[in-house]
């Protein structure tokens, strides 16, 4: 489906098996379709329905079987479908883990230092909204280790 022009996002899981992308990634690439669309004017229903149209028929099937969960009050009806896909979706965090692995990165003494950086900041973000790492990133991006030149 192309609309006005515009293509959609890759499906995020057209069949059974692991998404290719992970959850935050497409739904970012999902709203900047929207975007591109004008869809700010849509209609939830409409925004909803593109939602769901995009995100591939397996992630349809999951959808459809998810409990039913009564909306939050400042929540419409695409941002309801959109959070309990994301529930469904999005790993758990372990921020022990995480802390962890972000410490052990260290940079390759072929890698230049735009990347290791990019790869450190990368490995601080996090997936979930609840995560206590987030606020401890820019002072975790300073003190992190730069190869020797």
């Amino acid at each position: 489906m192309n609309v006005e022009g515009v293509s959609p996002p890759t499906p995020f899981l057209a069949r059974p098996g692991k998404p290719a992308l992970p959850w935050s990634d497409w739904i970012f690439s999902f709203h900047n379709y929207l975007t591109a669309l004008g869809g700010e004017a849509y209609s939830t229903e409409r925004k909803t329905a593109l939602l769901l149209h995009c995100v591939g028929a397996e992630a349809q099937r999951v959808y459809r079987t998810l409990p039913v969960q009564p909306r939050r009050e400042d929540e419409d009806e695409f941002h309801a479908a959109e959070r309990q896909l994301a529930e469904f979706y999005e790993p758990q965090v372990n921020v022990i883990a995480e802390r962890f692995f972000f410490r052990q990165r260290r940079q390759e003494s072929h890698e230049p230092t735009a990347d290791y950086v990019a790869a450190l900041r990368r490995l601080a973000q996090t997936p979930s909204p609840g995560c206590q790492f987030l606020p401890k990133k820019r002072t975790c991006l300073k003190t992190a280790p730069l190869k020797k030149r």
